[in-house]
């Protein structure tokens, strides 16, 4: 008896959470968008930072002579490999046979266990890009800090708001562009937002409420920042994904090619028409929907960062 029987294209439904999920907001996509590639490859070049854009050119010309040509804020390529993920869920016709509707309880199965599959992809993707973006040994000097004693957030005289100026200016210093992203994680968070010294600089109705993410970017002077809040079950106990850490980036709005110098980047290659199938498994009574993810990411421009490390005790 054959395992897997009659291929066939999976329901409309399942392919919208195929092709939706990797589309929500992921607290790293802050810092390494999402880009949907157009065309499938093992491999992606994105620019690395460079700074000839900032040098200026005389464009005169005489007659016959040759215009200046506008070159790009490229100063060479990163290659992001591309990995195969394969996301499955299967339902056990067996577990169906007292539905009322035999096949809407199959399909509803099916999708909450997709929507689940995709859910534990996602999130596994997000703590190795954590991990990658919370790697000190990785920035340049002058972009990383661990504020101890008096200078930690968490000491009531510390000024984090002096300590994101300075980060700023090393990010600016470094790649012509201030930081315009800041994701912080939601222990610190916490910590801030009822920070005497901070909700000074506030009118009197923050005293009750506390601080905004809003009223600290003003503050701070970033555009938007994201407050991480999501765990992670390490086995024993659920800890914060992003641990104590704060991240200043230079990160594009909108991604609309890897040209674009960027901090880092999320790329997704399109879904194939066999990239997705349905199929039905003898071996455990199943119907089973299968779908093939090529996904690569990395950290392309680690000097367009800031990493501030442990900031609370």
């Amino acid at each position: 008896m054959s395992i897997i029987n009659n291929y066939q294209p999976i329901p409309a439904v399942l392919e919208r959470i195929a092709n939706g999920y990797a589309s929500q907001r992921k607290f790293a996509y802050n810092l390494l968008p999402l880009y949907q590639a157009e065309v499938a490859r093992d491999s992606y070049k994105v620019a690395k930072f460079g700074k000839d854009f900032l040098k200026t050119e005389d464009f005169r010309r005489a007659s016959g002579a040759e215009p200046k040509r506008v070159k790009d804020n490229i100063e060479g390529w990163a290659d992001i490999a591309t990995y195969r993920y394969t996301v499955e869920s299967a339902v056990d016709r067996g577990d169906m046979v007292t539905a009322e509707d035999v096949v809407k309880a199959g399909l509803l199965a099916s999708e909450r266990r997709l929507t689940r599959a995709y859910e534990r992809l996602f999130n596994s993707i997000e703590v190795e890009q954590v991990k990658a973006v919370s790697d000190a040994a990785q920035y340049p000097s002058g972009n990383t800090s661990t504020p101890t004693g008096n200078n930690a957030w968490s000491h009531e005289s510390s000024d984090p708001v002096a300590q994101i100026q300075k980060a700023r200016q090393a990010v600016k210093s470094k790649t012509g562009f201030y930081p315009n992203k800041m994701v912080i994680s939601d222990p610190v968070w916490q910590v801030l937002r009822r920070k005497d010294n901070l909700l000074a600089h506030m009118p009197m109705t923050s005293l009750k409420t506390g601080l905004t993410p809003e009223d600290f970017g003003k503050i701070c002077q970033i555009d938007s920042v994201i407050i991480a809040d999501n765990m992670v079950n390490t086995g024993q106990q659920l800890d914060f994904t992003w641990s104590k850490n704060v991240i200043l980036a230079y990160v594009p709005d909108t991604i609309y090619t890897l040209d674009e110098p960027v901090f880092g980047i999320t790329i997704r290659a399109p879904l194939g028409y066999n990239a997705m199938r349905s199929y039905y498994d003898d071996r455990t009574t199943s119907d089973v929907v299968a779908i093939d993810e090529r996904i690569g990411w990395s950290v392309v421009n680690y000097e367009a960062g800031y990493l501030f490390k442990n900031v609370i005790s």
